[in-house]
């Protein structure tokens, strides 16, 4: 079982791990999720962990909380989104009878550099692998290193979140019959370097979109599911004109999103997991927002 948690739910169950909070009811559920840990169930770290956990200032609480992470997560990593991404491509090309081979793709690895599409270029890296991977997380007093310390992703949030903002304006440029058409273009323009790679990599012509008929453009997306995820996240926004964006919203569609597409439990803030339960979408992923109900 792959079980996906939101980084505040990684925090919460730290600060119980530290005896922070200390109720009989904290102390179940620690109990159960090391148990499962240790039987083979697997807590994924993600790209947007890393990320999120790098703005942690203080240096303590960063050590405490990547302590727990690594302990718990045993260095297991989640596939970078790129990746999951092309994938889906080679697979929604193969059902639109296009003849080629979709590489496999492993969605759970290990360390920081499986998540974030990078390998370790050095033998003495790679032959220090464990030791590199734990100290990005837990720092190591031997090599005087400390957690990771703020990894740059404000461009991305503030690019990310001004695309929010500027839906529900630009919706009334168009009639509402063609939102769908829209929301279609979107999600495309989205994946074009993904979509570049793999026409690259198999030689295609980009013919085979020029000739597409629009309705077989549409199954071709909704046949990816991030795309049929993306889709759905988008239409939520322009269908509430109050949608306040939040700087986190980036990390929640591209980490937990993706997530609800691939793992069997998503643990999660009561907003995003309402945002993925609405209007009949059906993700991968059974969603919950307390710890209690995971197991």
């Amino acid at each position: 079982m792959i079980i996906y948690l939101d980084q505040n739910k990684w925090i919460e169950l730290a600060r119980i791990a530290n005896g922070v909070d200390t109720s009989v009811r904290d102390e179940k559920i620690l109990a159960e999720f090391r148990e499962a840990s240790e039987n083979g169930c697997i807590f994924p770290l993600a790209a947007t962990h890393y990320i999120e956990f790098s703005r942690i200032k203080d240096l303590g609480r960063r050590k405490r909380l990547g302590s727990f992470m690594w302990e718990l997560s045993q260095g297991k990593t989640f596939a970078p989104y790129g990746e999951i991404v092309e994938r889906e491509i080679e697979i929604a090309l193969q059902g639109i009878g296009i003849n080629i081979v979709a590489r496999d793709a492993d969605l759970i690895g290990v360390g920081v550099e499986f998540a974030f599409g990078r390998q370790l270029k050095s033998e003495l890296l790679d032959y220090f692998k464990v030791l590199v991977n734990k100290s990005i997380l837990t720092g190591n007093e031997m090599l005087s290193t400390d957690p990771i310390k703020t990894i740059n992703f404000n461009t991305q949030r503030k690019n990310f979140l001004n695309h929010l903002n500027e839906l529900n304006e630009k919706k009334h440029q168009l009639e509402k019959a063609k939102w769908d058409d829209w929301l279609h273009a979107i999600s495309t323009v989205d994946i074009i370097e993904p979509l570049y790679r793999v026409f690259c990599l198999h030689n295609l012509d980009k013919s085979i979109f020029e000739n597409m008929e629009i309705e077989n453009h549409r199954n071709f997306l909704m046949s990816m599911p991030t795309r049929k995820l993306d889709i759905h996240l988008h239409r939520e926004v322009i269908k509430n004109d109050q949608y306040k964006p939040k700087p986190s919203d980036l990390e929640d569609w591209g980490g937990i999103g993706v997530a609800s597409c691939y793992c069997d439990v998503v643990v999660c803030e009561k907003h995003f997991a309402d945002m993925l339960q609405r209007n009949s979408y059906k993700s991968a992923a059974r969603i919950e927002t307390k710890l209690d109900n995971v197991f």
